[in-house]
C-alpha cells in the first residue's frame, strides 16, 4: 500500500478487506498503539437503527473473546 493511499480510522491504518456482507465490510488493520492486526468492522451508511444496534451488540460480544 502506499502511503498516499493509506486509509487511517482512529487509531487503525486500514490495509485489505477481509470480507463483507449485507450490513458491513470487515477489514483488516493494523492497531498503531499496539502493532497488532485486527479486524475492523465498518457499517454500511444506510442501516437502520434496529440493525446497528444488533451489530453494536455483536461487536461487543466479540470484543470480550480473548483470542
Amino acid at each position: 500500500m502506499h502511503a498516499s493511499s493509506t486509509k487511517k480510522i482512529g487509531k487503525y491504518v486500514i490495509m485489505r478487506t477481509l470480507g463483507s456482507g449485507g450490513s458491513c465490510k470487515v477489514k483488516l488493520g493494523l492497531d498503531t498503539s499496539t502493532g497488532k492486526k485486527v479486524a475492523v468492522k465498518i457499517m454500511n451508511d444506510d442501516l437502520d437503527e434496529k440493525s446497528q444496534e444488533l451489530i453494536l451488540a455483536e461487536v461487543q460480544n466479540m470484543s470480550k473473546l480473548q483470542h
